[in-house]
C-alpha cells in the first residue's frame, strides 16, 4: 500500500513495459528544446516550460521518435532504450544547421568587406566625397560670380 501511494508500483510497471530511461520534464526540455528550432518561429511562442511541459516534450519527441517509444507523466518522461541516441542525433543536426547559418553570415560580412580595414576605407571614401562636394561648390560659386559680373556689365552698357 505504501509503495502504491508513492508511485513505486507504477514506476516498476513502466519499467516492465520497456521504458527504462527516466528524465525530469524540465531538464529534458532545457536540453532538447533546440530540436524545435525553426528560423521563422520563436521558441518563446511555445510558452513557458512549466505551463505546457508535456506539450513541449511531446513536440520535441515527435521530431525524432514514434509515440510508442515514450510515455509522459506529470513531472517525468519515460523513454525506451536507444531513443535518446536518435534525439541526440536530431539535436546535433540542428546545431550543425545553426552553425552553418552563423558561418554563412560571417562569410557574408567578410566578402562584403565589413572588416575593420574596409571600414576605415569606407570612412576615407565618404570623406573624399565630402571634399569633392565642397570643391565643386566653390568652383560653381566662382563661375557664378564671373557670370553675374558679365550680366552686370551688359546691363550697364544697355542703360
Amino acid at each position: 500500500s505504501q509503495l502504491q501511494s508513492n508511485g513505486i508500483l507504477d514506476l516498476l510497471q513502466l519499467r516492465k513495459e520497456g521504458y527504462p530511461s527516466t528524465y525530469e520534464l524540465t531538464k529534458f526540455i532545457r536540453k532538447y528544446r533546440a530540436v524545435l528550432y525553426h528560423p521563422h518561429r520563436k521558441l518563446d511562442s511555445l510558452g513557458t516550460i512549466k505551463e505546457g511541459s508535456g506539450f513541449i516534450a511531446a513536440q520535441i519527441l515527435s521530431k525524432a521518435i514514434s509515440e510508442d517509444d515514450y510515455r509522459i507523466g506529470r513531472s517525468k518522461l519515460f523513454i525506451r532504450k536507444g531513443c535518446i541516441e536518435s534525439l541526440d542525433l536530431c539535436l546535433l543536426r540542428q546545431q550543425v544547421a545553426a552553425a552553418s547559418v552563423i558561418y554563412a553570415v560571417i562569410r557574408g560580412f567578410i566578402v562584403r568587406g565589413y572588416s575593420e580595414g574596409n571600414f576605415r576605407f569606407s570612412k576615407m571614401k565618404s570623406s573624399a566625397i565630402v571634399c569633392q562636394k565642397q570643391i565643386r561648390m566653390h568652383l560653381l560659386r566662382k563661375r557664378e560670380k564671373k557670370v553675374m559680373r558679365a550680366v552686370r556689365l551688359i546691363q550697364r552698357l544697355v542703360r
